[in-house]
């Protein structure tokens, strides 16, 4: 072989050696790019992101976005009356670093929304745990094969931090939290993310609230444009985590809550949505207090809807700002979700009480809910529930909670409409077009 040939050969796969390094770059810009219109298209016109200041190099680049948000949409209402003004905007920065089919990327935020939230930090006295470095990081690392599929690992990390405010009569209120750090892995199929917040403690005027270990972790997977109903999410988990929560008063420190977990899963097949939540505690409630503890905490539900129902209550909340003072505005909004069945299971309220243990299951149809009516008159629409809950609850408890008169339950007893076994009531309550039945016997 000639030097001649040899050299070009070296030339040439020198050459080709450097275009997984340029095209990484170039990679990444159309990831993140398509991974910005995911959180843009919910808002539609209501959100922009003009890219900005590009540059493209061997081993780094660079590229930002102006963030515009119309306060004047409906969505944005409440930044609107908090900011006095029509829009407000935010800067980007991207410096992304090369390698072989990778990319580290340091996003670094800038403009009026970041100018306003330090303004909102210092009227807080916030002090950092290092003030030689910045409050928050955001690292993306990227890796993508030659054909162009990625997967992205994005770290969010926030220093430890205090804040001071005064609350409603003007006296102190302080916040410390410990490191927080939020992490996420994203490909064109599925994100999966996961969040520690570490402790928080909050300072009152005469006591402390802790929480103590939070974490949170869940997915979501990514809908092609063909599949995409509500928004680009499909089948989703989510779990949050809670350790304890402990209140503190002069010599005086006790957990108000142990060990909490909530759990929700998603799924959406054939035109509808499924809702599977459970929630778990091992005790909640004030030690000092014995009635108010509840013990081994089951709340377990499902509820399956129709999507149409549920992306026309989306797409009516965000032509609508709810006014929380305005019952018929909710009204409207929950309407559209009648449009479609939608039917509530219980399948397990379970929980140990200073009287006794709670026990129910039950289902709530609303399928002959007319929305129409719901809209004009709700009393009179929701006559068309179908509904069955069945259990037992301590005499006890009913007896304090003040919502029922002994009597009544005497009443009940002697009727046999209710049974009373080891100072437990079991019933089983019905209802369906109007009727309320308990034990198969008319109560209305």
């Amino acid at each position: 072989m000639s030097k001649k040939l040899i050299a070009a050969l070296v030339v040439t796969g020198g050459l080709l050696a450097t275009v997984p390094f340029y095209i990484s770059g170039n990679f990444a810009h159309k990831a993140l790019t398509s991974q910005i219109d995911l959180v843009r298209k919910p808002y539609q016109d209501a959100m922009q992101f003009v890219e900005t200041d590009k540059t493209s190099g061997l081993y780094s680049s660079s590229f930002g976005y102006d963030v515009i948000l119309d306060l004047t949409n409906p969505q944005f209402a409440p930044l609107k009356e908090d900011i006095e003004s029509d829009t407000l905007t935010f800067h980007i920065d991207n410096q992304m670093s090369h390698g072989f089919l990778g990319v580290t990327i340091n996003s670094v935020f800038s403009g009026q929304a970041k100018t306003l939230f330090d303004e909102g930090m210092k009227a807080q006295k916030l002090k950092l745990a290092d003030e030689t470095q910045p409050m928050a990081k955001l690292i993306t690392d990227a890796s993508f094969s030659v054909t162009g599929d990625y997967t992205m690992n994005t770290r969010f990390d926030l220093q430890g931090l205090s804040m001071q405010s005064e609350n409603d009569v003007g006296e102190l209120v302080t916040v410390n939290t410990q490191p927080m750090q939020m992490s996420g892995t994203l490909d064109a199929d599925v994100l999966t993310y996961k969040a520690n917040y570490g402790n928080i403690i909050i300072g009152l005027p005469d006591s402390s609230i802790t929480i103590n270990q939070l974490t949170a972790d869940g997915s979501t997977n990514i809908l092609p444009p063909s599949e995409q109903q509500i928004s680009a999410f499909g089948d989703q988990q989510f779990k949050l985590n809670l350790k304890s929560v402990s209140m503190s008063q002069a010599d005086k420190k006790a957990d108000v809550l142990n060990d909490l977990v909530w759990a929700f899963t998603v799924i959406l097949k054939d035109g509808r949505g499924e809702l599977n939540n459970e929630l778990s505690l091992a005790k909640v409630g004030n030690p000092q207090q014995p009635v108010t503890q509840i013990e081994d905490l089951v709340f377990n539900f499902t509820a399956d809807m129709g999507l149409k129902a549920a992306k026309a209550y989306y797409e009516a909340a965000k032509a609508l700002q709810v006014n929380p003072d305005d019952p018929t505005q909710s009204m409207k909004l929950f309407a559209n979700l009648l449009s479609e069945d939608i039917n509530v299971t219980l399948n397990s309220v379970k929980a140990k009480t200073i009287t006794g243990p709670i026990d129910l299951i039950g289902n709530i149809n609303l399928s002959a809910v007319d929305p129409v009516q719901f809209t004009e008159n709700p009393m009179a629409a929701l006559q068309g529930l179908k509904y069955a809950v069945s259990g037992e609850l301590p005499r006890g408890l009913v007896m304090m909670s003040g919502q029922l008169p002994p009597e009544f339950i005497d009443n009940l007893l002697q009727q046999q409409m209710i049974e009373l076994k080891d100072e437990q009531i079991l019933f089983k309550l019905t209802g369906e077009s109007g009727s309320i039945n308990l034990n198969d016997k008319p109560l209305m």
